[in-house]
């Protein structure tokens, strides 16, 4: 989505054809080359009554706005001829033309022009890619969450791919902020300790202290990441570790409550469980999920009835969970109590509906 939104920015250009070879400051422009002036620059010499010419500002800045547009566009071995021969500082005339417009995407389109002049610079990448985060900022109300993806994609690719040590520091800490704000808190904070760790943060007390701060604010959520991927692997002792060291300040304390009762679970200290279960549930009754493992636990242990206590609680808040109620069902089998168990299994049954299932509700 982004390509196609800054090709569109190609209708801000318009191109003047000359009728003949014309030569301007030393430098032969050729009738066979359309030379490109921003439209608003056209509009400005028409209500001033110029003669548009050959004007070798304006054609030099309608040049870097179309290759930061295209950079492969069709005169752009041409275009760079002209630039190199007519302006003696690139890298300023761009920067200053950058600076000269407010809307974010312009702006990385003006720095993107190094792309189609074959230049290499990281201050000009940077610099380009905070445009691009800009943009993405000021309009994500407005983008579809696949076009929101690719920008995001596009920024984790480019900032790592900056060499220059000067910058590396800075980039780093815009690749921790980026994985903050997509929930990727591992890798937020070691982008943050990589940059605070550089040496070339001697001077910038600023960052420093900023970096400080976002490491502080991060851990919990880093910790109780670690926790989950252990979890996965099922690697509970270290699990647990790590889910000791999530301060009581973490935003979703039942879901800590959750993986800490998931831990003791899985492990064998059922009672331990259920007393984080019962935590969990008590600050948050709308997950169906810590209802379940509850109830699994206390069957695990006989408490049939207590399960099925804990069972109708959890489908009074989640009313079109199919799995409480296919739980609580079968829960009501063992309790011989077969109409309330064949009542909870149609309305299952009517959630998702299985051969299987329907077997089972038959057969009671």
């Amino acid at each position: 989505m982004i390509e196609k939104e800054i090709k569109k920015r190609l209708n801000n250009i318009g191109f003047v054809e000359l009728k003949e070879d014309t030569t301007v400051e030393g430098f032969k422009f050729l009738k066979e080359v359309p030379l490109p002036i921003m439209v608003d620059d056209i509009k400005k010499l028409a209500i001033e009554k110029n003669d548009i010419g050959v004007r070798a500002d304006l054609i030099s800045k309608g040049i870097i706005y179309v290759l930061g547009c295209d950079t492969e566009f069709k005169y752009k071995d041409n275009y760079k001829e002209i630039l190199e021969a007519i302006i003696k500082d690139i890298k300023s005339f761009v920067i200053t033309n950058t600076l000269k417009v407010e809307d974010s995407l312009d702006k990385y389109i003006y720095l993107n022009s190094f792309v189609g002049l074959g230049i290499s610079d990281d201050e000009i990448e940077y610099n380009k890619l905070i445009y691009l985060e800009n943009y993405l900022d000021e309009h994500r109300k407005n983008l579809k969450e696949e076009d929101q993806s690719e920008i995001i994609k596009n920024l984790l690719v480019n900032y790592e791919k900056i060499e220059d040590k000067k910058i590396i520091p800075y980039s780093n800490y815009r690749l921790g902020v980026i994985n903050k704000a997509i929930g990727n808190y591992l890798k937020s904070k070691m982008y943050f300790e990589k940059s605070l760790e550089s040496g070339d943060l001697v001077e910038d007390e600023e960052l420093k202290n900023t970096l400080r701060r976002e490491i502080e604010d991060i851990s919990d959520y880093s910790n109780v990441e670690i926790a989950e991927t252990y979890i996965n692997y099922s690697d509970f002792d270290k699990a647990e570790e790590a889910l000791k060291n999530v301060s009581i300040y973490y935003v979703d304390q039942s879901y800590l409550n959750f993986l800490r009762g998931f831990v003791y679970q899985s492990t064998g200290r059922i009672e331990l469980a259920i007393e984080e279960y019962k935590k969990a549930i008590s600050l948050n009754k709308n997950r169906e999920d810590y209802y379940n493992s509850l109830a699994i636990c206390l069957v695990n242990l006989n408490k049939y009835k207590e399960a099925s206590y804990m069972l109708e609680e959890g489908i009074e808040n989640n009313n079109t969970s199919y799995n409480l109620k296919y739980n609580l069902g079968v829960i009501y089998v063992n309790l011989n109590k077969l109409e309330e168990a064949r009542e909870l299994l149609k309305e299952a049954y009517a959630i998702k509906p299985s051969e299987e299932l329907y077997k089972y509700i038959e057969s009671l």
